[in-house]
């Protein structure tokens, strides 16, 4: 038999536990959650790192906008908890803007953005950056 075939006749594989990991945090007297990047933000993600990237000659040459990927990623990863007047949370997720989380501490963002990474088994041979060009995005080389 071929491997697709043996595939096709053995048994489900076991992925595990899939409930999207979720770390709760406060900051500014509001309650959020930074959980696990869905595909579609893990996409967004990958794409904004590539667009970061221009070839000469088929060449990398430089990196532009790179510092523009941790606030993405950020705001695709972290949600608003919102609570009724007896205090329960309000079913659902409320997305957290770009231009919100480019309004807190930059120490607060690198924090999230490296978290959000971590729990969702991003690769670190994905960043842009390293063992690459000269970034033209500040704090990011």
């Amino acid at each position: 038999m071929t491997e697709l075939a043996n595939a096709r006749d053995s048994q489900q594989f076991d992925l595990g536990d899939l409930t999207p990991i979720e770390l709760n945090f406060s900051f500014s007297s509001k309650q959020y959650v930074l959980r696990e990047a869905s595909e579609e933000a893990a996409v967004q993600y990958d794409n904004a790192c590539m667009d970061a990237r221009v070839y000469v000659d088929g060449k990398l040459e430089r990196l532009e906008n790179l510092a523009d990927v941790e606030p993405l990623l950020v705001s695709l990863c972290v949600f608003e908890k919102r609570f009724k007047e007896d205090g329960t949370t309000v079913d659902g997720f409320y997305p957290v803007s770009d231009s919100t989380v480019r309004s807190w501490p930059a120490r607060l963002v690198k924090q999230l953005y490296e978290k959000a990474k971590l729990i969702s088994g991003m690769e670190k041979e994905k960043e842009l950056g390293k063992n690459s060009p000269t970034s033209t995005a500040t704090g990011s080389t």
